[in-house]
């Protein structure tokens, strides 16, 4: 449990080398790509760390939600626009995400309120539009009807290759079954990935270009997407749930988890919030990003909406554990008392 002062102050930022000898455009390409990998992995770190109290710090602030959603009534309805695109507007949802964010918002100070609370929502939000990408994707038809894939396009371009290779190539009949492209199935996930983001950047940014931008901004956002949609995410949020059950499925659902007996069963139970619990999950991991991409000075109050501290010295934004614990058994001291 860490207690700061309310007169400290933290300052959060990304990981640095001191220094590098006999820099070359190739070792600071590397260095860069090294420091944004160990950034993500030291966030997901934190994200495992800090995710208790970003469910109580949820459960702190949920009784503000309803005034918050009419604070920020037009913000809420075009954020939520985009959520339903993945699932469908729950009013029994255990997790209200834009209204927790906001509650973030309003108690953070600047610019960590924007940079990242609100950073972190809106990289939430370009995330979930490229998972409506591949929602859309298996419905594509062409014009007899037929179900068409995006990597069909490819496909026929590896035919046309694969044939004008050979020497003496053999023509192909139409009824001959066509040759598959010759890449492993996680080559072929990357290269859809790349397609689905270009068209993406295409239309979100009406005058982007790789001749004005480059690659850069592309591949900032495939590996975003790649280590959103990573399956270890799988298993963070199974544990979330499963450590607090109460707070997402409003029981205990220990004896059903023990009494499943394969990991289907498993699943089954936990699939009615699982979309819920990744959505808040997939949050608190944007968040520990954000508190590592450049420098943040934060407040105590701010580190402790933050989840990097437990409680602040002479009160906070958010009763600690301890302090409730205390306040309860106080209550329950002063009930004795007073029927004795």
């Amino acid at each position: 449990m860490q207690l700061p002062f309310r007169t400290h102050r933290f300052l959060y930022h990304d990981l640095r080398f001191s220094g590098l000898d006999d820099v070359t455009p190739s070792k600071a390409l590397r260095t860069a790509k090294q420091l944004e990998e160990d950034n993500t992995r030291f966030a997901l770190k934190l994200a495992h760390f800090i995710a208790r109290r970003f469910v109580w710090t949820l459960l702190d602030t949920r009784l503000s939600f309803d005034r918050i959603r009419k604070r920020f009534a037009a913000y809420v309805s075009e954020q939520e626009k985009t959520l339903c695109e993945i699932f469908p507007k729950d009013e029994k949802a255990p997790v209200d995400i834009v209204a927790f964010a906001l509650a973030l918002f309003e108690k953070l100070s600047a610019p960590a309120d924007n940079e990242i609370a609100i950073g972190a929502l809106l990289k939430l939000q370009r995330w979930i539009h490229i998972e409506r990408i591949e929602k859309i994707l298996p419905n594509l038809k062409n014009l007899a009807g037929q179900k068409v894939d995006v990597m069909d396009g490819i496909n026929a371009l590896y035919r046309n290759l694969a044939v004008q290779k050979e020497d003496t190539p053999a023509p192909i009949k139409p009824d001959a079954p066509a040759p598959e492209l010759a890449l492993s199935e996680n080559i072929q996930g990357e290269l859809k990935l790349l397609i689905e983001l270009v068209v993406r950047k295409t239309v979100v940014e009406g005058d982007w270009s790789i001749m004005k931008v480059g690659l850069d901004s592309l591949s900032q956002d495939f590996r975003f997407t790649r280590d959103m949609n990573a399956k270890s995410h799988v298993q963070s949020v199974s544990n979330l749930l499963v450590r607090h059950d109460h707070t997402f499925f409003g029981r205990s659902i220990a004896e059903e988890l023990t009494g499943a007996k394969t990991e289907e069963d498993r699943n089954r139970i936990l699939a009615p919030v699982f979309p819920h619990a990744k959505l808040f999950w997939h949050y608190i991991v944007l968040i520990c990003r954000a508190l590592f991409e450049g420098d943040h000075l934060l407040t105590p109050a701010d580190a402790q909406m933050l989840g990097i501290v437990d409680e602040v010295l002479g009160g906070g934004p958010v009763q600690s554990r301890r302090e409730f614990l205390r306040e309860s058994n106080d209550i329950e001291d002063g009930a004795s008392s007073a029927t004795t």
